[in-house]
């Protein structure tokens, strides 16, 4: 594995976590009323029901869904260095093609494949529309974080 690729995946991790967070608080607070709705809920794999209901911050509770969530862009930007790596993709069109198609692959296995006590729990607190805006969030962090990393080389 080169250098440019540990990088862009860096890169593609992190822009995508941030990115998808800010939609994510955004779309708590507009819809659950609470900024850490979704990172709450997301640590319903560990504390169930309780993370769900919670609306305030709690360390324990709160630390393990923005874990989770970064972990899992994490794990999504692997997936999307790879895809390019297999593919080639170099223009910024086919790289946010692939990152949101990729974001549309996580969504297709978190809520369709995963039992629900595996999934990002984000449906459990926020709309179907704003769990799918979440995860173009998700595709496009990506897609930008491996434009900068390539624009950077």
């Amino acid at each position: 594995m080169t250098r440019a690729t540990v990088t862009t995946f860096l890169m593609a991790g992190t822009s995508g976590a941030i990115v998808s967070a800010i939609a994510l608080a955004v779309l708590g607070q507009v819809f659950a009323g609470t900024p850490l709705a979704a990172f709450n809920a997301t640590a319903h794999w560990l504390f169930g029901d309780a993370a769900v209901l919670r609306a305030a911050f709690s360390l324990p509770v709160t630390a393990t869904g923005v874990a989770t969530h970064g972990v899992a862009c994490f794990f999504w930007g692997a997936i999307l260095v790879t895809l390019l790596r297999a593919t080639g993709a170099r223009r910024a069109i086919a790289i946010f093609l692939c990152a949101f198609l990729v974001s549309l692959l996580a969504m297709v296995i978190d809520y369709g494949v995963l039992p629900e006590a595996l999934s990002p729990g984000w449906h459990l607190v926020l709309p179907d529309k704003a769990v799918i805006a979440g995860f173009l969030a998700l595709g496009a962090g990506l897609g930008l974080g491996v434009t900068s990393a390539r624009n950077r080389a």
